[in-house]
């Protein structure tokens, strides 16, 4: 098995902004957990963290992954949970989701 990262640059302009307030994050923690529930595959979202740019919402999440799934399995699961935050909080411009098996 080989493990490869990938990291994607962000612009410079975009490490603006403040933390958001414990009321979106709590939001936005309840909406991501709510996702993976229901898809069943992501589980116990943790380590949310929200800030707020000039472009919008920026969210970093933590979650874990049914051991029996592969990492591309894993990956469209993490990407399918972050298309559903985007559809219900369109002020999120980027997130980066981090699975890792349960």
């Amino acid at each position: 098995i080989e493990v490869e990262t990938h990291i994607e640059p962000m612009e410079v302009r975009e490490f603006g902004g403040e933390p958001a307030d414990l009321a979106v994050v709590e939001r936005i923690t309840a909406a991501l957990s709510q996702a993976a529930a229901h898809g069943g595959a992501l589980r116990e979202v943790h380590n949310v963290r929200v800030r707020i740019g000039p472009a919008g919402q920026y969210v970093i999440f933590h979650c874990h992954a049914a051991p029996n799934l592969t990492v591309a399995a894993t990956h469209g699961h993490v990407d399918a949970l972050e298309r559903a935050l985007r559809d219900r909080f369109p002020k999120v411009v980027r997130i980066v989701g981090h699975a890792e098996p349960a």
